[in-house]
């Protein structure tokens, strides 16, 4: 679960853009390559969940475990370990403080 392109977050009192952040992150993983998506699940919006990779890289999970995502507990929890990991070496929006995206998106969405 990735912080929304709209989202702040802070480190030492300063704002950036951490959806922007996390998107720039993906981008840089995936370098042009073909990018391979499985369908896990649709969410009640419609939308799709799915597991994505580039070759055999799980963008899923190096998202989460450099912390420019959260895991998505309602649907997996095979990255909760990449979290933790994410949170204790202080990783991504772990570095200051944030809104959980989901909470963020029930206030501003």
């Amino acid at each position: 679960d990735a912080s929304e392109m709209r989202q702040l977050c802070k480190i030492n009192e300063m704002t950036y853009q951490c959806g922007i952040r996390s998107k720039k992150f993906l981008v840089s993983l995936i370098n042009n390559k073909k990018v391979k998506c499985v369908r896990i699940d649709i969410d009640r919006y419609k939308r799709i969940i799915a597991e994505c990779f580039t070759n055999n890289t799980n963008l899923n999970r190096e998202l989460v475990k450099s912390c420019w995502a959260l895991a998505y507990r309602e649907y997996t929890l095979d990255y909760v370990i990449d979290e933790q990991f994410a949170q204790e070496n202080s990783l991504g929006i772990w570095k200051g403080t944030f809104i959980h995206p989901k909470k963020w998106r029930k206030i501003n969405i």
